[in-house]
């Protein structure tokens, strides 16, 4: 499978949002090459934590990138308690 380069903007409520790089749970063959944050690159490292609004620069297997962008964009949907 092809590599690919996409970018992702973090949304409030997304899975990864207020997440460190570290714990996100990325896939292994994804690569965070840049955060821009407010119009500033923060180069990520493992403690870099995800905040919403953040375009991240992803980079890997296309599969891979494609699930890194919906953890990022997609917002996470409570489950009801079940009675």
């Amino acid at each position: 499978a092809g590599g690919v380069i996409e970018v992702a903007v973090v949304s409030a409520g997304a899975a990864l949002a207020g997440r460190a790089l570290r714990d996100a749970g990325l896939p292994h063959d994804v690569v965070v090459g840049t955060i821009v944050r407010a119009g500033v690159v923060v180069v990520p490292r493992g403690e870099s934590v995800l905040t919403p609004g953040d375009r991240v620069t992803l980079i890997g297997k296309k599969d891979d990138v494609e699930r890194a962008m919906r953890e990022l964009s997609m917002p996470v949907v409570p489950t009801e308690p079940t009675p």
